[in-house]
């Protein structure tokens, strides 16, 4: 192979050195769209799985949904000492936040494209957008680390502190520096083999761990579940009969065979499988019915009420999958959180939380604000909207009234008439569900209290907030300048 040219040599090592892939001579790091890494010790391994984000929306959806990604938004970068402002990181709380989750890391699995919404953004310190090809600077991922070239950091630009929003991988990893392993060495899966020959590994009931069920003796088996009963007398092998009826009536009809016993677990729990048998089932049983687990014929009935039933068509008769919650009063169990006696769920939608309202739990909207203050209105306001202080009185913030230029500004949370108290937020995160915002650009104030994304024409031009999401802006109103 023949040698190639020393620009080249330096160009692959160091887009190399940044875990990046180039293609050709004259690209920039952030346009590289392929990863290119060494090999990594096992304690290093991401562990849990990151979906593919081409947008920033994507990605804010995946951080909220997804444990193992956090979202820093425009968070204050900390100087390297000695590093003549040429290298910067995020401190949180002393610990130094790394690894941020880099483009080339989640690329799309058909494309092999980016995840583009995974883009760090630098800003100013006063929130400013600083583009990637605006001085010399760019992104170490993997040491969480933002370099400046010489004659290019924030002082020497004038960018004051930077700021930067990024996203950080905050999941598990892999198994250590360990070779190798065993599954029951694993926190949520049996710790030993023994009794469990020619057994399946199947999700538990609490759908937080595996577990060994049989295979069964014969047909179509179904999943084993575990009862307990204080000394129920059972051993391996005894047929579980189940009797059913509507409510709580003492006259039992219609007995069948649903399940038999697999594992005498101790003296008061055991574990069945629920069966299905031709020509034995002979009807769907309902949510609510009543049933009464015992071994064949004895009086050691075990209660229980069913809440979900599956039928499918078995050789000609019906097999039933019958999940049960133990109730020995034969008491009703709730099944779902509004039907509570203590809660009240009304219209419920996505991202609201539950709060107590000093009788009952009831779903609410959560309204991001720091640092409220409440005025009276000199005017009736709605809720978002801009306002300035007259005579001690709220009145919507104008860019075409001059006499608005120097006045504080501030957002009101609330929507209040002529007279009433008014919540305001003069700095901090503002929510406000379908507000469709732009992502990551800086809003200006426009007339009657709105805001807007372009600089107004006339008057005076004032930034008030910057868009965190498309339902979230940071409200911070910075100097006015005359038109």
């Amino acid at each position: 192979m023949a040698t190639p040219l020393q620009a080249t040599e330096r160009q692959n090592a160091f887009f190399h050195s940044l875990s990046k892939a180039t293609t050709n001579s004259t690209q920039y790091v952030f346009e590289s769209k392929y990863k290119s890494a060494h090999s990594v010790k096992g304690s290093e391994i991401w562990a849990d799985v990151i979906s593919y984000c081409a947008d920033s929306a994507a990605a804010d959806a995946e951080a909220t949904a997804n444990a193992a990604v956090e979202k820093y938004t425009q968070v204050t970068l900390t100087e390297i000492p000695g590093s003549n402002g040429q290298a910067w990181y995020i401190n949180n709380a002393g610990t130094f936040v790394r690894p941020w989750i880099s483009p080339v890391d989640v690329p799309n699995s058909t494309t092999n494209a980016p995840s583009d919404g995974f883009q760090a953004n630098l800003y100013t310190s006063t929130r400013t957008l600083v583009t990637p090809t605006a001085g010399v600077w760019f992104v170490d991922y993997y040491a969480g680390i933002v370099h400046f070239e010489v004659g290019s950091t924030p002082v020497d630009l004038g960018y004051g502190t930077p700021k930067i929003t990024c996203y950080v991988y905050t999941g598990a990893y892999g198994a250590g520096t360990s070779s190798g392993g065993t599954l029951t060495g694993l926190t949520d899966v049996p710790d030993s083999y023994a009794t469990h020959a020619g057994k399946y590994l199947v999700v538990n009931n609490t759908e937080d761990g595996i577990e060994f069920v049989a295979t069964g003796v014969s047909g179509s088996a179904e999943l084993e579940r575990t009862v307990a009963k204080t000394a129920h007398g059972l051993v391996v092998g005894n047929w579980i009969t189940g009797t059913y009826t509507k409510g709580n009536a003492t006259t039992l009809a219609n007995s069948e065979v649903i399940g038999v016993v697999t594992e005498v677990v101790d003296t008061n729990t055991f574990k069945y499988q629920s069966r299905g048998f031709t020509n034995k089932v002979t009807s769907v049983l309902p949510s609510g019915t009543l049933l009464l687990l015992q071994d064949d014929g004895s009086a050691s009935n075990i209660e229980a009420t069913v809440h979900k039933e599956i039928a499918t068509v078995v050789d000609g008769g019906l097999e039933i999958a019958i999940k049960i919650s133990i109730a020995y009063d034969g008491a009703t169990v709730a099944t779902s959180l509004a039907s509570l006696t203590d809660a009240t769920i009304t219209t419920p939608i996505s991202g609201q939380y539950l709060t107590y309202n000093g009788t009952k739990w009831v779903n609410s909207t959560f309204v991001w604000t720091t640092a409220n203050v409440s005025y009276q209105c000199g005017e009736t306001i709605g809720a978002y909207k801009v306002c300035v202080l007259t005579a001690n009185k709220l009145y919507l913030a104008d860019s075409s009234n001059m006499a608005h230029i120097s006045l504080t500004k501030y957002m009101t949370i609330q929507s209040k008439s002529i007279g009433e108290l008014c919540e305001v937020v003069e700095e901090g995160s503002v929510a406000q569900t379908g507000w469709g915002l732009s992502p990551d650009i800086p809003y200006f104030l426009g007339t009657n209290g709105d805001i807007q994304n372009t600089p107004p024409s006339v008057g005076f031009i004032q930034r008030v907030a910057v868009s965190e999401t498309a339902d979230r802006i940071y409200f911070d109103p910075q100097n006015s300048i005359k038109l």
